[in-house]
């Protein structure tokens, strides 16, 4: 198991390892393969040729990948799990990984890591103390705590300019990621759970998305055939989770 891990983290976005993984999820995963490719239709009404993405959250580079076969001309990945830094790290082209967490501000947090499962990692120990409770979650181990250093999507603009969109997937840091933005820059996406509808409804009183407009995706596909208000948005929310996507009014 160690030696399997050990030579795909050696090969891991090589030209010869993705045509092959990319066959075998095809072959033998074909739900997760379906996703891939849904998320591809889904994003490229937001991401182009000549894109500056910024990935919050970008585990181990999936969309990552998804932003460049799209165009991007960059990615900014950003993400704090040292497990999935050495697969980002491997992935061709122009990435930029930024091994932090995102935050309301520049600083360090307490991270908890489930090293079966990266996608579950957290810096939130509310949503980690509801996702502990869940069916959905069932099985889920966070076995790890770490220390890891912070940085804003404000001071991520400063830095690399203005984006044109940003996707974030911070497992219920939703609201101290949007704590950092003063001004919605561009579109963007993030994570909503149905186990944690207050969560989401703060999210969406931050002050950044005041004069935005709301449509929602789950299972790579968007629900709503207009985008929406706020309130509307909400009120289409009951029992799912997925991704809410914010663009400027």
């Amino acid at each position: 198991m160690r030696l399997r891990r050990r030579v795909r983290q050696l090969l891991s976005h090589t030209p010869p390892f993705d045509a092959a993984y990319s066959w075998y999820l095809f072959a033998f995963r074909h739900a997760y393969w379906q996703k891939l490719s849904g998320d591809h239709k889904l994003f490229r009404q937001f991401v182009h040729k000549g894109s500056l993405v910024f990935d919050i959250g970008a585990n181990v580079g999936d969309m990552t990948r998804c932003f460049l076969s799209l165009g991007a001309r960059r990615v900014i990945a950003v993400e704090p799990s040292p497990r999935c830094l050495e697969y980002l790290r491997k992935i061709p082209g122009q990435v930029t990984v930024v091994p932090c967490a995102a935050a309301a501000k520049v600083g360090t947090a307490t991270m908890h890591l489930s090293n079966a499962t990266p996608a579950l990692s957290t810096l939130s120990e509310k949503w980690l103390k509801i996702a502990q409770r869940t069916e959905r979650f069932a099985g889920s181990v966070w076995d790890e705590v770490i220390s890891v250093p912070t940085v804003s999507i404000d001071a991520l603009v400063a830095q690399y300019g203005k984006p044109d969109f940003i996707k974030i997937d911070v497992e219920g840091f939703e609201s101290d990621v949007l704590d950092g933005v003063s001004t919605l820059p561009c579109p963007l996406s993030f994570e909503f759970n149905s186990e944690w509808r207050d969560a989401t409804e703060i999210c969406l009183a931050k002050p950044c998305l005041a004069k935005a407009r709301f449509n929602f995706g789950v299972c790579s596909r968007m629900i709503l055939p207009h985008w929406v208000n706020r309130d509307t948005l909400l009120a289409s929310l009951s029992g799912v989770a997925g991704d809410i996507f914010v663009a400027p009014a």
